[in-house]
């Protein structure tokens, strides 16, 4: 496999605690912001196990040589029929999925603008015991409102609804209701 950075490697000890009761279990994903695929191939490799897992990816993919080697990366796991690609802008990819999804990854975007929109058509799409994770939560850098300042509000507005499970470098959350 083929990769030019590596911003996931560091978060496999939490998705590997939190997410393993998973694998093997028929389950829908949802990855919005796949770059070059580098946890998309995780997931499919330790988790999406069962055959009839699918894995939604969505990505900009501005770029023809990313996309490509997402595809090659996904394929090479000799699981790329369970990859549904969504390119494009992430509000018009998100606006026809329905779901359910048992699990949903969010990490398209460093503004929070953006984040907050993922999280608004993402949420609607989890099932009730779900986990979403939200990445770059301390995230720093020439943006004038970083993720942190649209995940601090979700976790503040549905603190009823959601259990925290993991919160550092991202914000990992079990839906309760």
């Amino acid at each position: 496999m083929k990769f030019t950075a590596d911003w996931f490697s560091s978060h496999i000890p939490h998705w590997e605690r939190l997410l393993r009761p998973l694998a093997g279990q028929p389950i829908q994903a949802l990855e919005i912001g796949s770059y070059e695929g580098r946890s998309a191939v995780w997931l499919l490799q330790e988790i999406l196990t069962h055959p009839e897992s699918r894995l939604t990816c969505v990505d900009i993919w501005d770029q023809e040589a990313v996309q490509s080697r997402f595809r090659a990366n996904v394929q090479e796991t000799g699981r790329g029929l369970q990859v549904i690609e969504c390119q494009g802008d992430s509000v018009q990819a998100l606006r026809p999925l329905t779901g359910p999804f048992d699990f949903i990854y969010i990490d398209g975007s460093h503004e929070a603008r953006d984040v907050l929109t993922d999280i608004s058509f993402a949420w609607p799409t989890l099932r009730v015991g779900g986990l979403l994770a939200l990445d770059d939560y301390k995230w720093v850098g020439d943006v004038e409102f970083p993720p942190q300042s649209a995940i601090d509000p979700f976790l503040q507005l549905w603190m009823t609804q959601i259990e925290v499970l993991h919160k550092g470098r991202q914000v990992i959350v079990r839906r309760r209701v």
